[in-house]
């Protein structure tokens, strides 16, 4: 079965796991798979690490911005896979529509969430 094409998502680890945290409960094996799909995409041109040492995209650090494109189809796999886990009936529109919220909720003074020890 082929799977449908979706446009790639840039975004932060950060706010990629906070606009996901109904899915994933802030359970650490969740957040780290989250991480590893994130990860296998490539820094977008804008990313920069000015404080290399101790750098961890899982925590906010001054100075540091990094910025992935994430493979649509892996992150709707580990999305489905987590609705299923957790009883949540949803479309791939709607899991997907998730990333909708990202502009909204970080567009005004809402702090990041420290993923540090969950």
């Amino acid at each position: 079965m082929n799977e449908p094409q979706h446009k790639p998502i840039t975004e932060t680890f950060i706010r990629l796991a906070y606009v996901f945290q109904a899915l994933h409960m802030w359970n650490k094996p969740d957040v780290d798979n989250l991480h590893d799909i994130w990860q296998r995409g490539a820094p977008t041109p804008n990313s920069i690490i000015r404080n290399p040492i101790h750098y961890d995209p899982r925590l906010p650090q001054k100075g540091n911005y990094e910025a992935r494109i994430v493979f649509p189809n892996m992150l709707l796999a580990w999305a489905r896979e987590l609705a299923r886990k957790r009883g949540v009936k949803a479309t791939d529109e709607q899991l997907l529509g998730m990333l909708d919220t990202v502009g909204a909720i970080f567009s005004g003074d809402v702090k990041e969430r420290v993923i540090k020890g969950r």
